[in-house]
């Protein structure tokens, strides 16, 4: 695939990879030629430089993944969600805002 995003050889993080929204996004990144680092609690199935373990509702966990990750990045694609129900309404708030929010945060210069 031609790269008109720009995205060859860049460096970028996105949540959500194993499934759904992410999962096609990550696919169409790694196809554009990016470095792609996914983050997700469940197993990432496309070919990413980098799969990541990670439970968006712990901050612990959120900076274990972070301290894998490259030093510079060049895009953040939050695609991590959990629909409410049957997820609780505290847990759609930890992963869908909180964590998200942390990890955006944390990768900001």
């Amino acid at each position: 695939m031609q790269d008109v995003l720009g995205y060859q050889d860049k460096q970028v993080v996105i949540t959500g990879a194993a499934s759904g929204m992410g999962q096609a996004a990550a696919q169409l990144l790694v196809d554009l030629g990016a470095q792609v680092h996914a983050l997700d609690i469940a197993d990432v199935s496309v070919p990413v430089a980098q799969a990541i373990k990670v439970d968006m509702q712990d901050g612990d966990s959120i900076d274990a993944a972070l301290a894998q990750l490259p030093g510079q990045i060049y895009a953040l694609f939050n695609c991590a969600g959990v629909p409410c129900p049957p997820f609780s309404n505290e847990d759609a708030i930890l992963i869908n805002f909180a964590g998200l929010r942390y990890l955006t945060e944390s990768l900001l210069p």
